[in-house]
């Protein structure tokens, strides 16, 4: 895979649009971390980036460069804002983001932000393992309210 051509894409339309550009570079076991969430599968990381853009309309990705390449992996600075509305005045997150792929697909995205929180994501983030787990599952779910029908 060429991460020069795929990423940079990929990113933009994950923030900006909660869709990858083409979903096929997506592996099925896709695993996406950060300080807050871990969440695995395909589907739900586009589940979770939609809800994303959907709380964050008019975010933008105003950065995406190349910090280091390997042989099936890259690391990439990435500056995006964060805004509910055109016009407002955005959040600006700054975060190193680690892709690794297999092939021609992309298994994992690690985000680990810099500005404004230096905190890291994968195995060590903000909350621990096992409770970014349970809040990447909540985010991912297919109708959100599903676990609060029951109230």
């Amino acid at each position: 895979m060429d991460h020069r051509a795929v990423v940079p894409q990929l990113v933009r339309g994950l923030y900006e649009s909660g869709a990858a550009a083409d979903e096929a570079t997506l592996g099925d076991a896709l695993e996406f971390s950060d300080p807050l969430v871990r969440v695995q599968g395909r589907a739900r990381v586009l589940r979770m980036f939609r809800r994303l853009s959907a709380l964050f309309p008019a975010t933008q990705v105003a950065l995406t460069e190349l910090d280091e390449l390997g042989d099936g992996w890259s690391r990439w600075s990435v500056t995006v804002r964060y805004a509910r509305r055109v016009g407002a005045k955005p959040v600006v997150f700054r975060s190193t983001l680690h892709v690794i792929s297999e092939g021609a697909r992309i298994q994992s995205l690690t985000e680990h932000w810099r500005k404004p929180y230096p905190l890291n994501g994968g195995r060590r983030g903000l909350l621990p393992r096992w409770l970014r787990q349970a809040a990447g599952r909540v985010v991912s779910l297919r109708n959100l309210s599903a676990p609060f029908d029951e109230f």
